[in-house]
């Protein structure tokens, strides 16, 4: 199915993994912010902003 798009498992996996990963981090920053409100005040909207484009 990924061979429509152009792309080999490896390199999806690869694009998959780094999107994951980005995911991960905004989330684990969005709890801190929200246990300790003035860490991390504008990442989760930057990283959703970013992901989405």
């Amino acid at each position: 199915m990924r061979r429509q798009q152009g792309e080999s498992y490896p390199e999806h996996l690869a694009l998959a993994g780094r999107f994951g990963g980005r995911l991960v981090l905004a989330g684990l920053a969005s709890l801190a912010h929200g246990l300790l409100p003035f860490l991390f005040t504008r990442i989760g909207s930057r990283m959703a902003a970013d992901l989405h484009g």
